[in-house]
């Protein structure tokens, strides 16, 4: 694409020429179809931030401070310090590696794939920036299989000691800290260790999913659902928090639905107002007994938390102080890692030189609890997003219902998201793993990779997990729990009062 110089005429100011410039570029690309406008964006977008990075790597050749960029940064608009930071560390890489503004310029290189590339050189003391070979696998593959690459590079360059350090780093700092965000909202911000924030992020996410589970799941179309995931994720941690929600203390639990809940109780009142002052009476009775008794304690079930690490027989006995890497790509400190050994199951995964293990051939069409752990040992995440391993399924790469009949075999499995695994089927791609880039990738699946089903369909949008399951019928049993939902049970209740 070819480069247009501006000149600004004598006595003319040089910022009113580029402002006028920007101008007609912006009523200019807003007569083009949006796909050739979208490219041109992101061109220009990219340029913009590389002659942004080379203006503030010239603030550190010239002996800035990381505040002093942050702040002229933070000064020109109304820019958080988390962006701030993030365009800082972006010229500081510049300044390190001057390449990185270039191919950025050149579009070798996106904004994103630039903060991955910042953000290892932060770690590593500058020399994931002078890496051309990190660079490189960076380029070539997405910005989230990139950080992943990218972790990788740094976990491979710290040793067990400075890992124990950066942890009692942060145990020393943690605390928190209650503000308020810009939409009006109160919040609670909780920091320190890695481990400890990983620890209390699982057991949100658990309780969000059993939140999900209770709002219906895939059964029902997420658009139906009555919150949202960011909504489920805060009761949760609510729960969590306060201890509400168990099975002795549900008035807390069934607050989430007084509003969307408010007409049926209206009417229902009304309704049973006879049947609740017969049972009033009862429960008074009931309480004059038990008055003596102390009130029992909410029983909370507890569930055992699982992290898997992969780990050498010699890192386990010490002999070896490399870094010990989770399977999540997170760099494990020794003491925590000693506190898990004291209770941890331990299972044994051999890997050959293609990575196969635990072959189960066509005698099973699901991955086994077996392979799944052997899923998380390879791949540790989803291979498209970076989700985490929770939040993931086992995924055939040639399906085992397409005519080729796929095998449930760990060469043939992939972790991906719920959302990666809609996409791939609905759009009919194909997962595979490139060894020369070393990155999972799709393509269009070929008449013998499709399931028969969707042999002559076109890809179809979706509204989040519901994939074109008809929702059962009202007053029927679910064929999957062999019970009415609740929904048909209270409805069949109010039927039985008249």
């Amino acid at each position: 694409m070819a480069t247009t110089t501006f000149t600004a005429a004598p006595g003319t100011d040089p910022a009113l020429v580029v402002t006028d410039a920007m101008i007609r570029i912006d009523h200019e690309l807003t007569h083009l179809p949006t796909k050739t406008a979208l490219q041109l964006i992101n061109f220009s977008r990219n340029r913009l931030d590389a002659t942004e990075a080379r203006l503030l790597a010239d603030r550190y050749e010239n002996g800035a401070s990381d505040r002093q960029v942050e702040d002229l940064v933070r000064n020109q608009g109304n820019t958080s310090k988390k962006e701030a930071k993030k365009r800082a560390s972006r010229a500081k890489a510049t300044n390190a590696n001057p390449d990185i503004a270039t191919k950025l310029e050149t579009g070798e290189l996106t904004t994103e794939q630039a903060d991955v590339i910042a953000d290892a050189a932060e770690e590593t003391d500058g020399a994931a920036a002078c890496d051309p070979e990190l660079i490189e696998q960076v380029s070539k593959t997405t910005p989230e299989q990139g950080r992943k690459k990218a972790r990788k590079y740094v976990n491979d360059r710290q040793n067990a000691d400075d890992i124990q350090n950066r942890h009692d780093k942060q145990h020393r700092q943690r605390g928190w800290y209650r503000h308020r965000l810009p939409n009006g909202n109160s919040a609670i911000t909780f920091h320190g260790t890695d481990e400890k924030i990983d620890d209390i992020e699982r057991k949100v996410t658990t309780g969000a999913d059993q939140e999900y589970q209770a709002d219906g799941g895939r059964n029902v179309p997420r658009h139906k659902h009555p919150r949202t995931n960011d909504q489920r994720g805060f009761d949760a941690a609510h729960k969590l928090i306060t201890g509400t929600g168990t099975e002795n203390n549900n008035s807390c639990n069934n607050s989430r639905d007084a509003d969307q809940d408010a007409g049926n109780a209206n009417n229902s009142d009304a309704d049973q107002g006879d049947h609740a002052s017969q049972a009033g009476h009862t429960d008074e009775a009931n309480s004059s007994k038990s008055s003596n008794k102390p009130p029992a304690r909410p029983q909370r079930r507890t569930v055992r938390d699982v992290v898997h690490v992969n780990v050498t027989l010699e890192q386990l006995t010490g002999t070896d102080r490399s870094a010990i890497i989770a399977s999540d790509g997170k760099p494990l400190p020794r003491s925590i890692f000693d506190e898990l050994v004291c209770g941890a199951d331990f299972i044994a995964h051999i890997f050959d030189g293609n990575g196969d293990l635990l072959w189960q051939g066509r005698r099973k069409r699901l991955a086994t609890p077996a392979q799944i752990n052997g899923l998380i040992a390879r791949d540790g995440q989803c291979v498209q997003c970076g989700a985490h391993h929770t939040k993931c399924v086992a995924h055939h790469l040639l399906p085992s219902i397409a005519p080729a009949q796929g095998e449930t075999n760990i060469n043939n499995l992939a972790f991906v998201c719920d959302d990666c695994h809609i996409r791939i089927h609905q759009q009919n791609l194909t997962l595979y793993y490139d060894p020369g880039n070393q990155t999972w990738k799709t393509r269009a699946a070929k008449p013998h990779e499709i399931p028969p089903d969707n042999q002559h369909q076109k890809p179809k949008p979706t509204v989040g997990k519901y994939r074109n399951k008809p929702s059962p019928a009202p007053n029927r049993q679910h064929p999957e729990h062999g019970k009415p939902r609740a929904h048909e049970q209270r409805n069949n209740f109010h039927r039985k009062l008249f």
